[in-house]
């Protein structure tokens, strides 16, 4: 009863593992988006392409566990807040080198990302990273 919502509920979570250890279950992995936090967020025109920007940024899995990595969604306004452009990105498009292929995002490290975006114009004055 209710698995999937006690499994992760920080109380109830070391009984179910204890369970899973002994029965043929798996945990849900605990995810919490609000705990996802991006810092030195840098959006700059691509040196080598036309029509492109780099966007690097430090993400950091503030929860004290592991989660998922999750999809990136960039957006762009203009001066008014209306929204120009949105480009999401999934972790096969951001993890490279030793984070290719990682699926849990670790605890309280910061990861370095940068990806290859596509510029919206000169009307996008802002931006922001979201993440789902």
């Amino acid at each position: 009863l209710q698995f999937d919502d006690w499994a992760v509920d920080p109380t109830f979570r070391p009984a179910y593992s204890a369970a899973c250890a002994l029965l043929p279950c798996d945990l849900p992995d605990r995810r919490d988006l609000s705990l996802l936090k991006s810092r030195a967020l840098k959006v700059r025109s691509h040196p080598k392409e036309e029509g492109a920007l780099l966007v690097d940024a430090l993400i950091v899995n503030e929860a004290e566990f592991d989660q998922p990595f999750p999809v990136l969604h960039l957006k762009f306004a203009s001066v008014e807040g209306n929204p120009l452009a949105s480009e999401r990105f999934s972790p096969a498009d951001y993890l490279a080198g030793d984070m290719a292929g990682v699926k849990m995002m670790p605890a309280r490290t910061p990861v370095h990302i940068e990806v290859k975006a596509i510029d919206p114009g000169t009307q996008a004055v802002s931006y922001t990273l979201d993440f789902e």
